[in-house]
């Protein structure tokens, strides 16, 4: 998992929810300290996005999700079966 196939699939619609990205970026970071050495650049690099991610979720609206109105898809169209 990277950072531009996290931007990949959210210009796609790829994801049904915001959990479902969030849990691709703990990936990275998990990666980051799992596959490097505390010191290494990788393993800093995991320090920084996951200080990022912190703050983004602290301000994150709370409540239900709301479907963007540029692409309104449902998890039905995603999935190409129609109603």
């Amino acid at each position: 998992m990277d950072l531009n196939t996290i931007r990949r699939r959210v210009n796609n619609d790829f994801y049904c929810s915001i959990h479902e990205a969030l849990a691709d970026f703990q990936l990275i970071i998990e990666n980051c300290y799992k596959f490097n050495r505390q010191g290494d650049l990788e393993y800093h690099r995991g320090e920084f996005r996951k200080k990022f991610l912190k703050g983004k979720v602290k301000i994150m609206p709370t409540g239900p999700e709301v479907p963007s109105k540029n692409k309104p898809q449902t998890e039905l169209s995603r999935l190409g079966t129609a109603r």
